[in-house]
This record gives structure tokens, C-alpha cells and sequence, in this order.
């Protein structure tokens, strides 16, 4: 909807604008509700993650800092219309893949239960060619990287419980 929006501003009033999506965002201070948040609780307090069609999904986890770092390019890029760049790391994960990365750096064992879902997408990632030809954009962190990176800045945060699955999700739910 914003793209559209963007576009029709352009052509009435010949407003340029720069959009950006990003693709599954994960590091310090980054969303509660998201994978990293939410698994890195579950597997640091013994709790079951729920892992969807056997984990055999894919998903191009972007570090923030490749994120910040794409932000910063577009802010610099001038165009002649309205342009979306996407900002990912445009190399998949799979979902198992993540996960042992996360039990490897919190040293403990997932519990997992699988179950079957038709909504889950089998692959998303991030076409970043029009954002590195015209921008330079060029993530640089790999998972196992931005993942260390995470949980260090995790087991250092006080309130980590408060924002993923704590009572982050419970006051959500209360104020509705």
C-alpha cells in the first residue's frame, strides 16, 4: 500500500521518495515478537519452540547492521520517481539451520514440536540487485556472526524476559 501511495504522490504531485523493505531484521534491540527473540528465550528457559513443517523453511535473516548500513545508502540516493529497494541479506537460512545456531551459542538443547501448517511460506528472501547496483548495498554479516552478536547483547540485557514472550506479550494482550 505505501508503494502505491508513493507512486501515485509521485505522479500527482511529482514527489520522489525512496521506500524500503526489510527482510526478516534480527539484533540487539531489535523486534520481541520475531524469530530470534522468541526462540533464544524458548531454548534459554527449556521451552518447547513450536517448529512448523518439519523446519524445512528458509528465510534471509539480516543483521541490523547490514540494515543501518542500507538505510544509510538510500538516504544518499537520489532519484527522478518513487523507488523501493529491498534490504535483505539475500542468502536463506533454513529454520534449523538458525536454530542449532542458537544452540550452539546458548551452549543448551532446543525442545522442539513439529507440527503441520499450510500457511507457512516455504522461502522468502530479499532480491537485492537493484539496492547493490544502485546503492553499493552489500550485507556482510552471516548468520552464525550477527546470531553471536545477538546473544551476547541477550544474556547481557536485564529485562530480555520482559521483551520476548515475558511480559512483553502478556501487557500487549491486557491493554486490548
Amino acid at each position: 500500500m505505501n508503494e502505491q501511495i508513493a507512486s501515485a504522490y509521485y505522479h500527482i504531485y511529482d514527489l520522489k521518495s525512496v521506500g524500503l523493505r526489510f527482510f526478516t531484521v534480527y539484533g540487539p534491540w531489535g523486534r520481541p515478537d520475531m524469530a530470534a527473540f522468541l526462540f533464544t528465550r524458548a531454548i534459554e528457559i527449556g521451552k518447547p519452540l513450536t517448529v512448523y513443517n518439519r523446519g524445512e523453511m528458509r528465510r534471509d535473516f539480516t543483521y541490523i547492521d547490514d540494515i543501518v548500513n542500507g538505510i544509510i545508502a538510500s538516504m544518499q540516493f537520489c532519484s527522478r520517481t518513487a523507488t523501493v529497494f529491498n534490504l535483505g541479506n539475500n542468502k536463506p537460512v533454513e529454520l534449523m539451520t538458525f536454530i542449532h545456531t542458537i544452540e550452539n551459542q546458548l551452549g543448551a538443547k532446543a525442545a522442539i514440536q513439529y507440527k503441520t501448517s499450510h500457511a507457512e511460506i516455504k522461502e522468502t528472501y530479499a532480491d537485492i540487485n537493484k539496492a547493490h547496483s544502485l546503492l553499493g548495498y552489500t550485507p556482510k554479516t552471516p548468520i552464525d556472526v550477527g546470531m553471536k552478536h545477538f546473544i551476547e547483547w541477550y544474556k547481557q540485557e536485564p529485562r530480555r524476559h520482559t521483551f520476548a514472550g515475558g511480559d512483553f506479550n502478556s501487557r500487549r494482550q491486557r491493554k486490548r
